[in-house]
């Protein structure tokens, strides 16, 4: 439930995977999650993935104007991507859910969802076999 500019957060301290959003996108719309992907950057913006199963189920990213991250988070996330900016990185984040509405779509990529990331809370090397179908 939504009141006001106030989001309600979904009660979860384990991660939600990208499968388990797209499946049911309407239950997490508006909500504050934690969710787990594969964190990639494209050439005009970033996204989330990570379910093999539903086609068009990239989450577009964009930070918050609040957007923090412990150091160590900050630090393994630059280590990951030092020699290749577009590497994809496993990753577990905090922020509010959009599913975009009839004509309306999210980032370069014209997304069907959306993640305004508040919270890196970890960041660690994707491997391929790890990808959720």
């Amino acid at each position: 439930m939504i009141v006001g500019d106030e989001q309600a957060d979904v009660d979860n301290s384990q991660p939600i995977s990208v499968c388990d959003i797209c499946s049911n996108p309407n239950d997490y719309d508006g909500r504050r999650i934690i969710i787990t992907g594969v964190f990639k950057r494209i050439f005009h913006g970033s996204i989330l993935e990570g379910c093999e199963s539903y086609p068009k189920s990239e989450i577009n990213v964009r930070l918050s104007p609040d957007y923090r991250s412990e150091k160590s988070v900050r630090k393994a996330f630059a280590s990951l991507t030092r020699k290749n900016q577009y590497a994809p990185v496993e990753v577990v984040a905090r922020g509010v859910f959009r599913a975009a509405k009839q004509g309306e779509c999210f980032g370069q990529i014209c997304a069907i969802y959306d993640i305004e990331v508040n919270e890196m809370l970890s960041a660690k090397p994707f491997h391929r076999s790890e990808q959720t179908n």
